[in-house]
């Protein structure tokens, strides 16, 4: 004892080092996902994507800014309908996207076409990691297997609390199809192929599992935790749908729609958020709706004369925008 810490504790300090390292190592091969994805994404899918972008990026953006320029084009380019189903996955598609972006960075129309374009194809690698299901997004089917990988994953417990969840599909994401062993034990795995997934779609996981898990009690099982991975594809194909109608003009029918009372809360809440961003915006710049963009440019120019009056209503708007979201 007099050498310093006890024999336990740096067994413990020692395998917590080697667990940490073969986590590394899992992600620096989930990376090449990433890379993978980049590289897949066709100049054609850019160009289209920044044509768009362009109508609500006008210049160099921080990612924050940029994920509200982009609701907000949703938002004013939508009828009521359309807009309160398809922006607000839209706005989780893009919030995923850029959730790994430094605070501190700038996105042009361009870059950021780059970084969305290339997460929607990553996200299509949700359905390929090894013993879980099959399918496309938006039919993912649970497989058999993946009970009993998430019972080998687990034991000797038989069920995990809530909030280790998020952990627990992050490291089974990323070991892939060593994923039914502990990282301290995965020196013998020689499964060698190409990654089947990328590390941003483990970690849009280990989000949705921490967010979702209390849904299903405070203790999950085998069936309970297959059965979130299930909707977190699910979820993820509703959100690449929602983005591929606005930034690609593909088609809005598979993403569900909500009751009636719901959808009129969220499109007003969308387009009042919007109307009050713009009040407080004092860039002289607008959000260009699709097909008008002289008119709208022509606007831009005059918000100067109105720069009082907007401050006069930014704090009355302020307060319906507050009592329509709290």
């Amino acid at each position: 004892r007099g050498g310093g810490g006890s024999p336990r504790r740096d067994s413990t300090a020692a395998l917590a080092e080697v667990a940490a390292h073969e986590i590394a190592l899992a992600r620096r091969a989930a990376e090449a996902g990433d890379a993978a994805a980049s590289a897949a994404v066709t100049p054609e899918d850019i160009d289209h994507c920044t044509s768009v972008a362009m109508r609500f990026i006008h210049a160099p953006k921080a990612p924050k800014n940029a994920v509200e320029l982009a609701v907000d084009f949703c938002a004013q380019n939508r009828k009521a309908k359309d807009r309160s189903h398809v922006c607000p996955h839209f706005l989780e598609s893009v919030m995923a996207s850029l959730h790994d972006q430094p605070e501190d960075s700038t996105l042009t129309a361009e870059s950021f076409c780059q970084i969305t374009e290339a997460r929607m194809i990553e996200a299509r690698g949700a359905t390929r990691v090894p013993h879980i299901g099959s399918g496309p997004l938006m039919h993912f089917e649970i497989a058999d297997s993946c009970a009993a990988m998430v019972t080998r994953a687990m034991a000797p417990e038989r069920t995990l609390p809530q909030e280790k969840v998020g952990d627990f599909w992050y490291l089974t994401c990323l070991n892939q199809d060593c994923a039914h062993y502990l990282p301290s034990r995965t020196k013998w795995c020689d499964v060698d192929r190409a990654p089947t997934h990328s590390a941003w779609v483990c970690d849009s996981a280990r989000r949705f599992a921490k967010q979702h898990a209390k849904e299903r009690g405070p203790e999950l099982n085998a069936t309970d935790l297959c059965g979130l991975y299930g909707d977190f594809v699910k979820d993820l194909g509703i959100d690449v749908e929602a983005y591929e109608h606005v930034m690609h003009a593909d088609t809005s029918r598979r993403v569900p729609l909500p009751d009636e009372a719901t959808g009129a809360l969220v499109s007003s809440q969308l387009l009042n958020d919007a109307g009050l961003r713009d009040l407080q915006d004092g860039s002289n710049t607008l959000v260009v709706p699709v097909g008008a963009p002289e008119q709208q440019a022509r606007s831009g120019e005059r918000r100067g004369s109105v720069s009082c009056m907007a401050s006069v209503f930014i704090g009355m708007v302020a307060t319906v925008v507050s009592s329509i979201l709290f």
